[in-house]
């Protein structure tokens, strides 16, 4: 069977159409990227940030919490300043389940002040962490309370695993939930490097050494998700990646200062 050879003159030219769309489409994919990473970027902050928390707090044994009494523990330096809070825990015991609830009052995140809202559960190694709008809600220290009670808005909420809390360092996991505000959602799940259960941290550090962040997001061109590389990769406050949607792809580059 034989080809025409005007079939075959027209084979190239469709191949040069096609490079030349590609090359064509590059703006507007690198475009996208930049946008998508920008309506990231407020998740991503809070997200690492939460995550830092678990992190910091999962070196607690239940004998420690049990030893504190009704005195928090004190954030690391580093995670306060992430969020800006700098002043001391509330916390209310619930010591027949091993259950301690915290929260932090004059944070930022959003744009906005928050209440950092943290709920260990020792037996499980699991911290439910919530950034909620700040309120004037009154707060009860009386007893074993001092956790703001109120029906303030939640901006972001996870349930984070925690494994390895010892010298080699912790690992965190979990997917985190943000509520939909005018055209955008939300969503982010930690993933770990081979061989590991989640982020995996070195001790006392703040970001992440091993593992990745995955962000998906719905912008007013469409749904948009970036898959970062190997947290080994992130160099100073920029945490490389690839972004993608329908009919689009560009490396991106995250920034991880507020």
């Amino acid at each position: 069977m034989s080809v025409s050879p005007r079939i075959l003159a027209v084979v190239p030219l469709l191949l040069t159409a096609c490079v030349q769309d590609r090359d064509l489409l590059a703006p507007v994919a690198e475009a996208r990227a930049g946008i998508a990473a920008e309506d990231a970027q407020p998740s991503v902050y809070a997200a690492l940030g939460m995550a830092a928390v678990a992190a910091d707090l999962c070196g607690y044994s239940l004998e420690d919490w049990q030893a504190m009494g009704t005195e928090p523990p004190a954030l690391a330096e580093d995670v306060a300043a992430w969020f800006g809070v700098d002043e001391p825990a509330q916390m209310r015991v619930y010591a027949a389940r091993g259950q301690y609830d915290l929260s932090w009052n004059g944070g930022r995140a959003f744009g906005q002040d928050v209440t950092l809202k943290v709920s260990v559960a020792t037996a499980m190694s699991s911290f439910t962490v919530t950034l909620t709008e700040l309120s004037e809600a009154t707060v009860d220290t009386g007893g074993d309370t001092g956790a703001v009670e109120d029906d303030a808005e939640v901006l972001a909420s996870a349930l984070l695993a925690t494994s390895r809390c010892g010298g080699t360092g912790p690992q965190v996991v979990g997917n985190f939930d943000f509520p939909v505000s005018g055209d955008y959602a939300w969503d982010i799940t930690l993933a770990g490097a081979e061989g590991d259960d989640g982020l995996a941290y070195a001790p006392d550090a703040l970001l992440p050494s091993r593992g990745t962040l995955a962000w998906g997001g719905v912008a007013s061109y469409g749904r948009a998700s970036i898959e970062t590389d190997d947290a080994s990769t992130i160099s100073q406050d920029r945490w490389p990646g690839t972004a993608s949607g329908r009919g689009w792809e560009s490396s991106v580059e995250l920034v991880l200062s507020d």
